[in-house]
């Protein structure tokens, strides 16, 4: 089948579409494979055939093979494909869709998000986002209290990406909810940028999740108001590497001089007492000097715009 694809011409492409109708499974998906590769008119209409197969993986291999090619021919069907019968189907089909960004496809994705299967909602909502269609904010919104936490991490980078600020008191609620959420909401924050969120990310650098304070912090550095310059430095002395780095990097995006001097005392231990490398472990080893890379970064950027003052 792969030779078949390659080659490409009438008779071959005649015998792939013949093997659509295979009986084995897999002579089937390498069909569906091949004629991915050709990605002609013919070779279209041939995959959106082969979206009523019989098998579901062949069903499936068919709807990633429309995405790969990218011809708006196939839109339709793909919408229709978010109601097959198999979940794995209905999921392939929404990141299908979101590769040709047809915005037709608008209606069957905010159907998608009630879809019963909680890897098709996400996939759902990663697609809108990847729209930035505005009209998908209200659903979205209400995705954040989905019962799967990966929706909600889903839904909460969607509306980042959309970036509109209807979104900003939902996730600021998302912000302090239930785990599974939390540090996806953060980054959304920070992708929006609305000064409304300083406030909750600076509490949440207090939370009890580690990748939630790391969030805030990068949220924050994002944002670059400086009421967040003091709470930043506090969280050098947090537990975490991650986020030990995450807020000497926002201290440096947010550009104040009052974080030179915290900076340079966090460098000056960082050098004068690193850790023993026989017996520390090798990932902590690597997070130290990431933490060493990201406080000499922003020391020389904040001490680069002091002087250019």
């Amino acid at each position: 089948m792969d030779t078949l694809g390659n080659i490409g011409g009438t008779r071959e492409v005649d015998a792939l579409i013949a093997a659509l109708q295979n009986r084995s499974p897999a002579v089937r998906g390498g069909a569906v494979r091949a004629l991915a590769r050709i990605g002609g008119t013919r070779e279209v209409d041939a995959l959106i055939a082969a979206l009523q197969n019989r098998s579901p993986a062949v069903r499936e291999c068919a709807v990633r093979a429309l995405g790969r090619i990218g011809n708006t021919r196939a839109v339709e069907a793909l919408i229709a494909a978010l109601e097959d019968p198999e979940w794995r189907v209905r999921r392939a089909s929404t990141h299908a869709l979101a590769e040709i960004g047809d915005a037709r496809a608008a209606e069957g994705l905010f159907a998608a998000l009630e879809d019963h299967h909680g890897h098709v909602r996400c996939a759902a909502a990663q697609a809108l986002g990847r729209f930035r269609d505005n009209e998908a904010v209200r659903p979205l919104i209400a995705a954040l209290e989905d019962q799967a936490p990966s929706v909600r991490q889903c839904a909460a980078a969607a509306l980042g990406n959309i970036g509109d600020s209807r979104a900003v008191k939902p996730l600021i609620v998302a912000l302090s909810g239930n785990p599974g959420g939390q540090a996806a909401a953060a980054e959304a924050l920070g992708k929006i940028g609305h000064t409304r969120a300083v406030a909750p990310l600076i509490a949440a650098l207090k939370e009890t999740s580690a990748s939630l304070r790391q969030s805030a912090a990068e949220a924050l550095g994002k944002i670059g108001d400086g009421a967040a310059v003091e709470p930043l430095i506090g969280a050098l002395r947090d537990e975490s590497w991650n986020v030990r780095r995450a807020s000497a990097e926002a201290l440096g995006e947010i550009g104040d001089v009052r974080a030179i001097a915290p900076l340079t005392e966090l460098q000056d231990h960082l050098t004068k007492c690193p850790s023993d490398p026989f017996e520390t472990p090798g990932s902590l080893l690597r997070a130290e000097d990431e933490l060493r890379r990201s406080v000499a970064r922003a020391l020389r950027r904040l001490v680069g715009a002091a002087e250019a003052e």
